[in-house]
This record gives structure tokens, sequence and C-alpha cells, in this order.
């Protein structure tokens, strides 16, 4: 029996695919490493190739993990696949439209899809020359099963109402017009889970993988109907010996130097810049022999160096961001974490001791994972250390955990059911604040939002009251691409989109955080514009090749007050200005913006601060 098919047979999935296919609408709650991502493959099987569905559309947060599950979990068993992404893994798989009958993508296009702008036709629309054809998009969602994984990172924080509520909204329409829908988690407050289950998809089942606890108590108590499974070979093979200890922040180098030339220690942080310090003192120090860095500000093609990397180490260290937080899978048992809340500690924590790694699981059996968690020593450490998230929800967590292990307890990281001397993570979590600003704001924007979706109107509609109301179709903001290796393609005609080496980044924090000085502007008049390397395609000895043109300027000059900029300053802000007169030669494929030298380093990043 393969790996993929001991997954398929495990109890609480089979439970979740009898639920879906009597409801067709399910949330499904299971410990990390369970096989959610899996479950889609069984569901792909069941309903699009041998029932009535279309397609599986299977949506995940971040980047990195539409890569992994394209290429380790899709790919491998249905080699027709697609995914959907700012990334090129394999060009002729891409499928910005979801019309591969399997497809990953990330939560952004699906958003921004679903709201009738399709994400290949961002340059068009944004250009106010075309309303993109959406209708073919619809016409694949509206027949497909809709997969929402690690749904804790889009619907988990109620504070991040401004991009809280296209989601909310997406989930409300989709129910309502019978797609079937499943919402997938394995770290989520009970506040969050009854929301989900009662309110945004009107009575859903949950299958709960774990034993009788807390959270399963207080869902009840919420009037949610909770189908508990309990595995008990999965209970068996991943009763860990966990141990959890809080260190000061100068203790992270002695912990290293401890472990990480032996083992593969994973060693996250709250900010890509604490993330390079860190990352560059190892180097300098010569701590492990090998030291892998991963963030969300890296190019495509380093972060797939990294990628790449990460999966072949046996030790050393891997430096990174949340961006492995979610559903990522490496071959360690040790972790190092700054302090974030409690949900975010169990994902992190989660990324241990997983049964594809077969060594690692077995060493995990008989060593244990350890679990190294930065305490501040006060609360300017504390605001140092936090990074995005809440001082309070912080605090919170590192109390509920430093409560157990005074008491000569330990917390299971992994399991949902209790057993002797340890207490489970979803305890914890219960026990911990769940942000509720903002609540208003949001179901005012769903609303609003829901209304759009169920009616005719066109993408320039929908800009217009994101302007007005104030929110955001996703949690990234304003996405552009900035081209980082101009020198080397700039002028040129490419074969392949692939030469290509871009940093996604957000537009409105990058002119927030006074970023223009890492991108190329041209000033006229007294006012800076942005540069723009536009990319074409033009037909050459019958094919097409993309031409790269680097000396275009933005439509709109660079506002001297960017804190905020409505969608329309975007749309000014990342279209090329057209002269009188002046005609385009070949279409337009991709806009960039252009790093300015030197502010990118090669292997360490983007330098925005």
């Amino acid at each position: 029996m393969t790996f993929i098919d001991a997954i398929h047979s495990r109890p609480g999935l089979e439970k979740a695919r009898e639920l879906f296919k009597r409801d067709g609408k399910l949330v499904l709650i299971a410990p990390t490493g369970y096989g959610k991502t899996v479950l889609s493959l069984k569901l792909y099987r069941d309903y699009v190739q041998q029932g009535p569905w279309g397609g599986l559309i299977h949506v995940v947060p971040y980047r990195a993990l539409v890569r992994q599950i394209y290429s380790e979990k899709f790919k491998p068993y249905v080699p027709s696949s697609g995914y959907q992404s700012l990334e090129y893994i394999e060009p002729k798989d891409k499928s910005p439209y979801f019309l591969r009958d399997l497809v990953v993508t990330t939560l952004d296009s699906f958003v921004y899809n679903l709201f009738k702008i399709p994400v290949a036709e961002l340059n068009k629309i944004y250009r106010m020359v075309s309303q993109g054809h959406y209708y073919p998009i619809e016409l694949s969602i509206f027949t497909s099963i809709i997969v929402l994984d690690e749904a804790h990172v889009y619907l988990g924080d109620i504070d991040e109402d401004t991009s809280i509520a296209p989601v909310v909204a997406a989930s409300m329409f989709l129910n309502n017009a019978g797609v079937p829908l499943l919402i997938e988690s394995a770290t989520m407050h009970s506040d969050i889970v009854s929301a989900l289950s009662n309110n945004i998809l009107g009575g859903a089942k949950v299958v709960y993988i774990g034993g009788e606890n807390k959270q399963v108590e207080k869902l009840r108590e919420k009037g949610v109907s909770v189908e508990v499974v309990r595995d008990r070979d999965f209970e068996s093979s991943n009763s860990f010996n966990w141990r959890t200890q809080l260190i000061s922040k100068d203790k992270i180098i002695e912990v290293l130097q401890r472990h990480c030339r032996s083992s593969l220690v994973l060693l996250i942080t709250n900010t890509v810049k604490r993330a390079i310090e860190i990352y560059n003192e190892i180097l300098e120090k010569g701590v492990c022999d090998k030291a892998v860095l991963l963030h969300g500000l890296l190019s495509n093609k380093d972060r797939e160096k990294a990628l790449s990397e990460m999966n072949k180490a046996l030790s050393g260290v891997i430096v990174s961001t949340q961006v492995v937080e979610a559903g990522i899978e490496l071959p360690s048992r040790i972790l190092i974490t700054d302090p974030a809340p409690l949900e975010n500690l169990a994902q992190r924590a989660g990324r241990l001791c997983r049964e594809k790694y077969t060594n690692i699981y077995e060493e995990c059996k008989k060593e244990g994972p350890l679990v190294f968690i930065v305490k501040p020593a006060e609360d300017s450490e504390l605001n140092e250390l936090k990074g995005p998230y809440e001082a309070e929800r912080v605090k919170s967590a590192l109390d509920s955990i430093n409560n157990i292990l005074v008491r000569h307890r330990e917390v299971d990281w992994r399991l949902m059911s209790h057993r002797e001397n340890y207490t489970p993570f979803v305890e914890l979590l219960e026990d911990t604040p769940v942000v509720q600003q903002g609540l208003l704001k949001t179901n005012i924007g769903t609303e609003i939002l829901k209304e759009y979706l169920r009616s005719d109107a066109t993408p320039e509609v929908l800009i217009d009251i994101l302007s007005s109301v104030g929110l955001e179709l996703t949690r990234s903001g304003f996405l552009v691409n900035l081209l980082v290796n101009a020198k080397d393609v700039c002028g040129r005609e490419l074969r392949d989109l692939e030469e290509l080496e871009t940093v996604p980044i957000d537009l409105r924090s990058l002119l927030r955080r006074r970023g223009v000085r890492i991108v190329e502007t041209i000033s006229m008049n007294g006012r800076d514009y942005l540069r723009l390397a536009v990319v074409r395609v033009v037909r050459k000895s019958g094919e097409n090749v993309f031409k790269v043109v680097c000396d275009e300027k933005s439509k709109y000059y660079i506002p001297t007050w960017a804190k905020e900029i409505s969608h329309k300053e975007y749309q000014g802000l990342t279209t090329p200005k057209v002269e009188d007169g002046e005609e385009y030669f070949g279409s337009i494929a991709i806009t960039l913006l252009v790093a300015s030298e030197g502010s990118y380093v090669k292997g360490r990043g983007l330098s925005v601060w």
C-alpha cells in the first residue's frame, strides 16, 4: 500500500467522504499531518472522474503550498492536473481559467476569478480596455467541487476585516448556489468553526478527527453538529513525546549549536527582516554546516532553489517566516520559533515529524519532537518579536503554555485527544482570546459583495465598490511583480517567461514603507513615475515570443502621501502611459515594476526596510 493509499483509508477521511457525498458541504477539522489535502484526490476520483461534477478546485493561501501540492500530490497521480499562482512552475499546466479537471490555486487567484476579474487579464481590466472573459471561469467554478484548505489562514482572524469579507461572501454565495464546498483546517477556535458551520454554510456538519475535549464541548454548546471520529491507528503512530521549552532570545544560537550539525532544525521568525538577520548571524558564526533561507520577498528563482534544498536537507537549519506555516512538509523534528498566537504555534509545530519522511518519522517516535519558543524578557522585546500579531494574543499563548509546563505536563502539538501527561493544543487554543474587531464592517462588506456576486455587474463596478467601502479582495493587497533581473532581460525577446526573475510585492505596502527607493522611477515635470517593464507578445518566424521593454512610465505619478491608495490609483500606477497618437505593437502579457540596482540581494531577498 502506498502512502497516498494509506491516507485514503483513514477513517476520518472516509467519514468526511460519506457526509460530503450526502450533504454537499462540510467543515473538516483534523490534525496536522492527517492527509486533509490528499482527500481532494479521492473526491476528484469519486465525483469528477466517475461522477457528475466537472472539476475540483483546491484553494490554498500560499504560493509555496501551490507548488508543493501540485508537484508532489496532484501531478504524479493526475497528470492532467493544473495550477494557478503568480509563479511559473510548469507553464503548460498553468490554468488561470480553472479549465483543468483538477486545479490547485492560491486564494488570491480564486477570489479574483470568482469576483469576475480574471487573473489572466488583470492588465486589460485595470487599463479599462476589457471587462475580461469571466464567463468561462464562472462556468468552471459553478460546475466544480471547491475545497478551501488551510482555512485558518484566511478565516482565522476577524480583525482582518478588509480582506475577510470577500472570502466570507464567496463562501456564502457558493453555498447558496449549490456548489459543493469543503472547508478544512487543523487550528481554528470554536468561535470561528461555529461561524463557518452555522452562519456561513447554513448548518454544515463538522467532522472532527480527535477525541472528546473542551473544543468539541464548546462547539456543541454553540449548536454545531459535530461528528467526532477517533482514529486509533493515527493516534498510536503519532503519540510522540513532545517537549516544549520557553527560551530567551539570546539562547537561539546555543540551541542551534546543540542540534543543527546532527539534525535539521526549523527556525521560524515573524518578520522577513529578523529572518535575514538571524540567517546572516548563523553564516557569520559558522553555527551550522548548512543554512537555507525562505521568505516571501525572495525571487521566484531563489525561492525554488530554497524549497528544493529544504526537501533534501538532512541536517542544518531552515530559517523561514510564516510562509512554511500552512501545509508545507519538512524533514525535521526540531523547531525554534518566535512567539506567536496559539494557532500559529500549532501550525509551526505541525511541520515536524511528517510521515512521508520515514527516517525522521521513526526518529520522532524514539527521540520525540522538540519545540523551543522564544519568550520575550519584557514588553519592549515582545513588541520587537511579535511581528504582525496582536501583543495580547501572543502573550496569552505564552501564558497558556507556561501554565501547562509549570504543572509538569506537556503540550501535544498534533493530536486533538487526551493522553496521560499531555494537554492537546486545541484546549489551549480555546483559552486564548479571539479577535473580534471590525466585525460590523465585515458584515456590511459581506452583504455588499454578496449582492455583487449575485448580479451581472462588471469588474469596473467592483473596483468602485472596493474603493468606496474600503475593502480588499485579498489579504496580500495590490500585488505586483517586481523585476529583479532587468539587466538580463530588458530589450530582449524571450522564448519563455521563466527567464523573468520576479518578486511579488504589495504595492500599497511598498509605498507605505517608502519603498520607492527600491524601484526604478522616471522623473518628468517635477513628478516621479514608476518605471515599468512591459512584456508584450509578438509573432516572430511563426511563433509567439515575449518582448521585454523596460523604459515605459506609469500612467499616474507616485503620490507624495501614499499611506493608502485606491484601486483606481493602483490601476494607474501599474499601467503604462500612452501618449497621444501612440500605438502599442503586440498585446501586453505582463506589466512589472523594475527593481533599483542593489535593492535585491541574491539568496537574501528584497530590502524593504
